[in-house]
Order: structure tokens, then C-alpha cells, then sequence
């Protein structure tokens, strides 16, 4: 199966004195997608996370991994993606660089 588009996101963002977790919703025409979510960058010595919280297609219907970084996915491939919840999350004082990319079939 052929790649017919791909793209791609990416983000930084620095906590101050508190956790701080941000998200990004994406809403698109339902088709096969493979997302992926990954840190390119991290600053500080403590927890940085990157990854998928929530999505919905036509193949799994609606999914939650979780309001915690260790719920959430790395990775997915659905039939019929149609929104998508990715998020950062960094500790206290720490620094991250996020990217996501959709693979589009």
C-alpha cells in the first residue's frame, strides 16, 4: 500500500516551576493513517513525554490511552481516522521538542 501524503508536526515547549502537559487536536477527512509521536529534544534531567492520547475512527471508534504519559501510545495505525488527540508533557524546569507525523494511505 502506497504513502499518498504525509505530515508532519512539531512543537517545543518549556515548564516553568510546574508539570506541564499540552495538547493538540487534529481533525480530518477519515482515512487509513499511521501516526507516529516521538521527543527530538529534551532539556533537564527529569520526565518528558511525547505521545498519542486520544483518537477515533471508523475501524476502533473512540479510544482514551489515558490522561498520563506512560498511557499514552508511541504509535497507531487506523482504518478511518477521523480526530486525534496528540500531547507533551515536561517536568519542572525541563525543556521538549516533539514530532508527530501522519502517514496518510
Amino acid at each position: 500500500m502506497p504513502v499518498n501524503n504525509m505530515h508532519t508536526r512539531s512543537w517545543s515547549q518549556w515548564a516553568g516551576d510546574d508539570f506541564l502537559t499540552r495538547t493538540s487536536d487534529f481533525n480530518m477527512v477519515p482515512g487509513n493513517i499511521f501516526v507516529t509521536a516521538s521527543l527530538n529534544m529534551v532539556v533537564g534531567e527529569s520526565v518528558q513525554a511525547a505521545g498519542i492520547a486520544r483518537a477515533a475512527s471508523v475501524q476502533a471508534g473512540e479510544e482514551n490511552f489515558g490522561n498520563y504519559y506512560w498511557q499514552w501510545r508511541s504509535a497507531i495505525y487506523r482504518q478511518g481516522l477521523r480526530t486525534l488527540t496528540v500531547a507533551v508533557s515536561t517536568s519542572p524546569r525541563c525543556a521538549a521538542r516533539a514530532l508527530f507525523t501522519l502517514h496518510i494511505f
